[in-house]
């Protein structure tokens, strides 16, 4: 037990003793300045010699003032741009039938070529359609309005 702890004793003891023989001997004179740090010289290590590391009066050096922030003013966010109108239904009136109470309209709708039976007030692609008289029809949407005839060339 006890040359588990003379071993490192002795090894410090000759080494602190061949360290203190160099700087003797001026060996030492060939290094710049601190024998721990031979890269760095004394004068660059002011802080450790103003400011001892044990020393009682050390205190932590003082923080930097806060930097000033300056106000930012915030945009508005932007509204949306209004969505583009909702183009007209693509329809060829076929024909026009008008009972006692409600009239019926028959019209070829042309993006899938299906011919449709619509009565008044139905929907097509959100456009309400409305019998104007036997010949003509019109479909509404948001105060728009188009009207289609038969026989229209």
């Amino acid at each position: 037990m006890t040359r588990r702890i003379l071993r490192p004793v002795i090894a410090l003891i000759c080494s602190v003793m061949v360290w203190t023989a160099a700087m003797a001997d001026g060996a030492g004179e060939t290094a710049v300045g601190a024998p721990f740090f031979p890269q760095m010289s004394l004068e660059a290590m002011t802080a450790m010699r103003e400011r001892p590391l044990f020393a009682p009066s050390r205190q932590t050096p003082a923080p930097p003032p806060p930097a000033m922030v300056q106000p930012v003013a915030i945009a508005e966010p932007m509204a949306p741009p209004p969505a583009p109108p909702l183009p007209e239904p693509a329809v060829r009136l076929v024909g026009v039938t008008i009972g006692d109470q409600t009239g019926f309209a028959i019209i070829e709708h042309q993006p899938t070529g299906e011919v449709l039976r619509m009565e008044d007030g139905a929907l097509l692609d959100r456009w309400v359609l409305s019998v104007v008289d036997a010949r003509t029809i019109a479909f509404e949407h948001e105060g728009r309005r188009a009207v289609y005839a038969l026989f229209e060339r």
